[in-house]
């Protein structure tokens, strides 16, 4: 008996195809499936500084930098921060999706993932300090940033930039890694 080895492959290639799509569209019992973990950008409209005075009467002031409509449409409402010279103030930063209703307060997540998260502060000018005084959960030693003291000094008007840096698997306290969630920029004047 003579065997064609030609119809002989083209058989085996058939059959080994064939199983191939059925092992692909097999359901396996075991096989969850989890959604991925991927740690997608928020959107971010408003940045919020609560900025608390240590004198007495304790007040706060709310200043802001607020785009709901975003990149592109109309221009951000940005709020003018207004210090006295030669004061420490208390400062937290708020960050909010006001997109959504209702609002949804982004600092929650920052906070809850505080291993992942670094707010970096830039005054333009030394005559303010500022003092990160929360830290990562994970490891203490590393600043968060939400939570913050601001000494001011002498009287002057200055910029202050502000970026979340997304940082996750990298933080080690270095405000130039990992990537820029928001990054905002308020005139300060000190008085």
């Amino acid at each position: 008996m003579k065997i064609d080895n030609r119809k002989s492959i083209g058989i085996l290639m058939m059959t080994m195809l064939i199983g191939s799509l059925l092992s692909s569209c097999k359901k396996d019992n075991n096989d969850v499936t989890k959604p991925a973990d991927i740690n997608e950008s928020e959107l971010i409209t408003t940045v919020q500084f609560k900025i608390s005075s240590t004198d007495s009467p304790f007040v706060t002031h709310t200043f802001q930098y607020r785009d709901v409509d975003g990149i592109g449409g109309n221009a951000p409402v940005i709020d003018t921060i207004k210090l006295s010279n030669n004061k420490v103030y208390y400062v937290e930063v708020l960050f909010l999706d006001e997109s959504k209703n209702p609002i949804d307060t982004i600092s929650n997540e920052v906070k809850a993932e505080s291993k992942d998260h670094l707010l970096v502060f830039e005054p333009s000018d030394t005559s303010l300090t500022v003092t990160i005084n929360d830290f990562d959960t994970n490891n203490p030693s590393l600043p968060l940033g939400l939570i913050s003291s601001w000494s001011t000094s002498s009287v002057n008007q200055l910029n202050l930039k502000l970026s979340l840096k997304h940082q996750p698997g990298i933080k080690n306290g270095d405000p130039t890694k990992g990537e820029t969630d928001v990054e905002v920029i308020l005139p300060l004047i000190i008085e």
